[in-house]
């Protein structure tokens, strides 16, 4: 789409959303859930502390 020059536009910028003080769910964080299918993940927390403990360099 072409927009001629001089052509009067509206830009509308979302408002940022200010931080309620709660802290957000872990079922709500989009990365949830992102380890379901895996099968050579058995305790998601155990397979964090353990990439923690041996970083991949």
């Amino acid at each position: 789409m072409q927009i001629k020059e001089g052509t009067v536009v509206a830009v509308l910028i979302p408002a940022e959303q200010q931080p309620t003080g709660k802290r957000r769910s872990i079922k709500d964080l989009p990365f949830y859930g992102m380890w379901k299918d895996r099968t050579d993940i058995g305790d998601g927390v155990e397979h964090v502390n353990k990439l923690r403990d041996n970083p991949r360099r």
